[in-house]
């Protein structure tokens, strides 16, 4: 397992290699452009006020079997799509990335799945601050401790900033890492129809509590490819008892 330290030198050297353009150690400058990014989903644009806002932390939170796989996915597309440039960083490591590189030409899209669970934050400040990505995406990061948490949020919101990035968080109801926009998923709320799901979204943090009935497309690949990828699971059922056999009698008992 390589060190935070060590992962860190190895994925500055990728963005210097990749993205030359990408602000050195992170240092702020004066940026302009748009405030938001647009989602591509009309009535989350909505709840976040016209997209996804920059130099800022948002956080997406909900129970597991929410939706924000195919939301995410949904958005990244659209993203890639006007041509933005997106980095993933699988904190839980249960992503799958051929679900997602197909979406992409050339170096529009980075996925990061980290040796260690807890090197994904570290990842995503680096990414975020790099200002070579306009989305760095943090999928379910590992959080241990308030202090630690704390620290965390001041880094993800100064990286942020100083790249001029939309950094956005999704994992549990306790996992927001104090964003100052909060989003909250409504599993029991989560329906399909053909080809798209709704989801209801309700803003909890970051202005006035609002909710909104999210539609977004589901393409069929995620889940064409989810089931077959990785290590196949064992039968924890285990084998059925088998009765014992006996040798039938009057059978040769071997003795001489």
């Amino acid at each position: 397992m390589a060190s935070t330290s060590t992962a860190l030198d190895t994925l500055r050297a990728q963005l210097s290699a990749r993205h030359p353009q990408a602000i050195p150690g992170g240092q702020a400058q004066a940026f302009q452009g748009p405030a938001r990014l647009s989602t591509g989903v009309t009535a989350l644009d909505e709840l976040l006020d016209g997209g996804l806002p920059l130099r800022a932390v948002t956080a997406w939170v909900g129970e597991h079997g929410v939706g924000w796989t195919s939301l995410l996915r949904s958005v990244v597309h659209h993203r890639l799509a006007e041509g933005g440039r997106v980095a993933i960083v699988d904190g839980s490591r249960s992503l799958e990335a051929l679900d997602w590189v197909d979406l992409a030409q050339g170096d529009q899209l980075l996925f990061v799945r980290p040796d260690d669970a807890g090197q994904a934050p570290w990842a995503a400040e680096e990414l975020a601050a790099s200002g070579a990505f306009a989305l760095v995406v943090l999928d379910r990061p590992e959080t241990r401790g308030r202090g630690r948490a704390s620290a965390l949020e001041h880094r993800l919101r100064r990286a942020a900033s100083e790249g001029n990035s939309a950094l956005l968080v999704i994992g549990s109801v306790s996992g927001s890492l104090g964003a100052p926009l909060v989003l909250r998923g409504e599993r029991a709320t989560l329906t399909w129809t053909q080809g798209h799901r709704v989801l209801r979204m309700k803003r909890t943090r970051g202005g006035a509590p609002r909710q909104a009935e999210v539609v977004f497309d589901v393409q069929e690949r995620l889940y064409a490819c989810r089931l077959p990828m990785g290590p196949p699971v064992p039968d924890r059922r285990g084998a059925a008892p088998q009765p014992r056999s006996h040798p039938p009698r009057g059978a040769d008992s071997g003795r001489g």
